[in-house]
């Protein structure tokens, strides 16, 4: 083999190894690229299961006016309902001052209790009949606050102090939202390993009020809420016996209060 060739063979080696070389830097390159593409611009939003919290808002924010809505149309249906029994003259016309107030006495006999609901009316009427103490046991102060029920469904454990239980389990209803009791600010939101996501509102007067057990959080620490206002949504449940109740605590000046003697549940 003479020089010459040799020469060629080494430089086709060397012509090789380099285009070796540069797909490797071309792959990692585009690699690169597709990492950055995805990671930190908006086409992150295309890969599966991921939100921005904009979009985690908006969904909470729509969940939250479907319930509105569904509230709005039974309401609506109600209203009919009492107009066609008003002209067939099943309801007497001067028995009601008008229309919407038979619609809001009628709501509760339409809306047909479940067996568990009027077990628990009955349970509550017995347990409150000859408890005379129940009023004069509030803490000066609060007792005439009008406090907003934070979220409807069932009482499923009562406050005990003496065994460490500062407040009451609520089994709510579906896609049910939790509400602020009062006007305050928001002291804590977010999630503890014991308490799973929690939110602390701090009100006047040295009144705190506690909410865990939440589903997604719609506030942030720092916040002003207004009273009535969503901080929450409940969390799913599948089970009535084993699932996730919301549990609710109220607090005044380092005491804990029995939520049930300040709030209709």
């Amino acid at each position: 083999m003479t020089n010459e060739n040799r020469k060629m063979e080494e430089k086709e080696s060397k012509n090789k190894h380099r285009y070796v070389w540069l797909n490797i830097l071309c792959g990692l390159g585009i690699a690169a690229i597709v990492v950055v593409l995805l990671c930190f611009t908006p086409l992150r939003t295309l890969q599966p299961g991921y939100l921005t919290p904009q979009s985690r808002e908006q969904v909470i924010n729509f969940a939250l006016r479907v319930d509105s809505l569904e509230e709005a149309v039974a309401r609506q249906n109600l209203y009919v309902t009492n107009l066609q029994d008003i002209l067939s003259g099943r309801v007497k016309v001067d028995t009601v001052v008008s229309i919407d107030t038979l619609t809001a006495l009628r709501a509760a006999d339409l809306m047909e209790q479940t067996e568990r609901e009027k077990e628990f009316a009955r349970q509550y009427e017995a347990n409150e009949k000859y408890n005379l103490t129940s009023l004069a046991s509030r803490a000066a102060g609060v007792a005439g606050l009008n406090l907003v029920v934070p979220v409807r469904g069932v009482v499923q454990q009562t406050f005990d102090p003496h065994h460490q239980h500062y407040g009451i389990e609520v089994l709510p209803t579906s896609r049910a939202s939790i509400l602020a009791v009062l006007d305050g600010t928001v002291l804590q939101s977010g999630y503890t390993a014991n308490n799973g996501y929690m939110v602390v509102l701090q009100h006047n007067g040295d009144l705190v009020s506690v909410y865990s057990h939440c589903g997604t959080l719609v506030c942030k620490t720092g916040d002003r809420v207004r009273s009535g206002e969503a901080i929450a949504s409940a969390a799913s449940v599948t089970d009535e016996q084993t699932g996730n109740a919301v549990h609710i605590e109220l607090w005044h000046k380092g005491v804990a209060l029995d939520p049930s003697l300040y709030i209709a549940f």
